[in-house]
């Protein structure tokens, strides 16, 4: 068993926020962790006397000629690879199993939620109507679904990315990361409205949409400098889109640190693609790292906030309440 080390360490603001479940689920992880650690550090000692064996083995090739020198020297990587690969594999294990028990139960404390670590909400869903850059690539994680004070609702993480350039400077640039948000509405809309905060021109942000929508100017002029609205029905997006709603818009996005801030409501739903804050260079609901104790209070707490934060989504907008958005 670990030594308890709870005591070596200062309060944490906050802590009894924690559910107590989160609790019990951190003290295995720790476990888990030091577990994990032990082997790694087994696997590294291994590894490093398997790849010198093989290193050695290579010395008179790389001695003997050019083309054996080349292979030699391949082999010899590949080996280091695939050591350090092997090494660190149940990090990597940690990492997920952390990640399946711990967060599923952090949204627990919030409403009733599933969560899938290499699940995601498709981009394809929302191509049409052009809320997201042009990208060639889509990959995803970390998905919740389920429902927040009556409201159905999934989130995940997106990275979007095109391929730019010719040649050899062809490349993948990073068009876009952030939060994908997928949000059950209490009434059905006739069209569609699409809004996004706005960059100074439309360029090709709203290519395509043209045919089958048009420009909605906003009641208050402030709204109007700040978001770029199109729609299908003038009066159902000015119902929606009251001074009051884009307030409250603009208030999540001061909250989230996050200028460009792009919807559409559809169907039943209103669909939200929430770009990283500047500066932001990690991911969300990634767990501590492995130097670092499974059972710190702080790093849980840091995932119940980041996960409330989306969640604050609800309670920005007031979509919680029954009588309209």
């Amino acid at each position: 068993m670990p030594a308890d080390v709870s005591a070596d360490r200062a309060p944490v603001p906050g802590v009894s926020r924690l559910p107590e479940a989160v609790h019990a689920i951190l003290a295995d992880a720790e476990e888990r962790r030091l577990a994990a650690r032990e082997v790694v550090r087994q696997r590294q000692w291994i590894g490093f006397a398997l790849v010198l064996v093989v290193w050695l083995a290579c010395v008179p090739f790389v001695i003997a000629g050019d083309g054996v020198r080349i292979a030699a020297l391949i082999v010899g990587l590949v080996a280091a690879i695939a050591a350090l690969s092997w090494s660190q594999a149940p990090a990597v294990e940690y990492k997920k199993a952390y990640k399946e028990r711990v967060l599923p139960a952090l949204a627990g404390s919030f409403g009733t939620f599933q969560y899938e670590a290499e699940g995601s909400i498709p981009a394809s869903t929302v191509e049409r109507f052009g809320i997201l850059p042009s990208h060639d690539r889509a990959s995803g994680e970390d998905y919740f679904s389920g429902s927040y004070k009556g409201v159905g609702l999934e989130f995940s993480e997106a990275t979007l990315k095109e391929e730019r350039g010719s040649g050899k400077n062809k490349r993948w640039v990073t068009v876009f990361r952030g939060v994908l948000v997928r949000l059950q509405m209490n009434k059905r809309f006739v069209g569609e409205t699409i809004l996004r905060r706005d960059s100074g021109s439309v360029g090709n942000f709203f290519s395509g949409l043209f045919q089958r929508t048009e420009r909605i100017r906003l009641e208050d002029p402030h709204f109007e400098e700040l978001f770029e609205v199109f729609g299908s029905d003038q009066v159902e997006a000015r119902y929606l889109l009251t001074p009051a709603f884009m307030q409250r818009l603009v208030d999540l996005c001061n909250t989230l640190g996050s200028d460009k801030i792009a919807g559409v409501f559809f169907a039943e739903t209103l669909f939200l693609a929430i770009p990283h804050g500047k500066g932001k260079t990690k991911d969300l609901f990634e767990p501590p790292a492995f130097s670092k104790p499974a059972d710190d209070p702080g790093e849980a707490l840091r995932l119940m906030a980041e996960i409330e934060a989306i969640l604050g989504v609800v309670d920005a907008l007031q979509l919680d309440q029954r009588t309209g958005v």
